[in-house]
């Protein structure tokens, strides 16, 4: 049809079936600049500079600058006169006259020099420009053989028999203790039921806009799909009577103060570490664009902030480390003693006593709609994963 239609440049395959076709694109926008390194202006004065420098060395400097060409660079000189100066000097001169036409170059060419950095600073913001909005793609390529050992190979693990089901089983056995703690008390359950109970009942959750969804998956920075497959730029792009669906189903999830049970579950990738490995939790994508909405946390946060505390809005983790190393110095040039207090990684991994920490949220007013989902969510099933292969933890 487009042949007919007359459009000669068409390929053999068009449409959504076409075969893939890779284009070398450069990194910066090759922009056509003439002059962009030289200046004839800094050219000429430069010459007429040197030139008089060597006829007044000379003996019959004069002639000598007759011999090397001054009176035609004399000629010349109105066309590369900065705007705003004057040059009177016309041949003949006298040997007063050239002394100072070396000094007027001179002058002349610092000027030019000067006018040929600011053009040129001004053409390399732009470059610049351009080099920050793709360093994030450069950076991944730079990077990419420093963080080679976070991609989990089965090849490297002959152990498993190359099997990702017995792979993940030994891999369970390892996190199993961590997430199913066996002296967890019978009453956390009756605690969490007593908890959802009170805020189904008593209190009034903040319900999401279908607006306020949609704004919140534009401005979230990574696109990874979550636990429940969903990613933010799909649900940044629904229609508004699809997104109004989510919208609704969110703010019934709320007021029954319960996680449906499609989201309750959260999905463990492995990731490889320098030796063995470790987790992140995926927690379902509209869970967590539900969170950002929610100001109320935040409210909280900010009304009950200390002096202590680097982990608050606005704070700022530089900062904070500046200020406990200027302390730490301090401390040592006065003669006094430094200790810095760690925690190890693997005795407090993901060790909170949920019975604790809801007594604990009640006392300090914490927002009980946003602890209860919270709490629920943390509780949820946790499965490992590796590539599209995944094992689910006991309950």
């Amino acid at each position: 049809m487009l042949h007919l239609a007359g459009e000669k440049k068409t390929k053999r395959y068009t449409g959504r079936s076409q075969y893939p076709q890779v284009k070398l694109v450069p990194v910066v926008a090759s922009n056509i600049h003439t002059d962009k390194f030289s200046c004839p202006h800094l050219r000429f004065w430069s010459l007429l500079r040197s030139t008089a420098a060597v006829a007044n060395h000379a003996v019959d400097n004069l002639a000598k600058a007759e011999v090397l060409g001054v009176p035609s660079l004399l000629e010349s000189a109105c066309n590369h006169v900065p705007e705003g100066f004057d040059f009177p000097v016309v041949w003949p001169i006298t040997d007063l006259q050239l002394l100072d036409l070396e000094v007027v170059a001179h002058n002349f060419q610092l000027h030019s020099l000067d006018q040929k950095n600011y053009e040129g600073s001004k053409s390399w913001k732009g470059l610049n420009q351009q080099f920050d909005s793709t360093s994030a793609i450069l950076c991944k390529w730079i990077a990419k053989e420093e963080k080679a050992f976070l991609s989990v190979d089965l090849k490297q693990h002959p152990a498993a028999g190359f099997d990702p089901h017995s792979f993940l089983l030994g891999e369970l056995q390892k996190w199993t203790p961590f997430w199913q703690q066996p002296n967890v008390s019978h009453t956390l359950g009756l605690a969490l039921q007593h908890l959802r109970e009170h805020v189904a009942a008593e209190l009034e959750p903040q319900l999401i806009e279908p607006l306020a969804l949609r704004k919140s998956a534009n401005s979230y920075k990574k696109n990874s799909l979550g636990g429940d497959a969903w990613g933010p730029k799909e649900v940044a792009n629904l229609p508004d009577v699809s997104l109004a669906g989510l919208t609704d189903a969110l703010n019934v999830s709320k007021k029954l103060a319960t996680v449906a049970h499609q989201n309750r579950f959260n999905l463990h990738p492995l990731l490889g570490k320098k030796i063995g490995f470790r987790t992140v939790c995926k927690t379902p994508m509209l869970y967590r664009l539900d969170s950002r909405t929610d100001t109320t946390v935040m409210d909280w946060e900010i009304n009950n902030s200390g002096s202590f505390d680097s982990c608050v809005p606005g704070a700022s983790a530089l900062d904070a480390a500046i200020l406990r190393n200027a302390q730490a110095e301090a401390a040592s040039l006065t003669g006094q003693c430094v200790a810095a207090i760690f925690n190890d990684y693997h005795t407090f991994f993901d060790t909170i006593d949920v019975e604790q920490l809801l007594s604990r949220s009640i006392l300090a007013d914490f927002p009980l709609p946003v602890l209860n989902i919270a709490a629920q969510q943390h509780c949820a099933p946790r499965a490992l994963q590796e590539g599209f292969f995944d094992r689910t933890c006991p309950s």
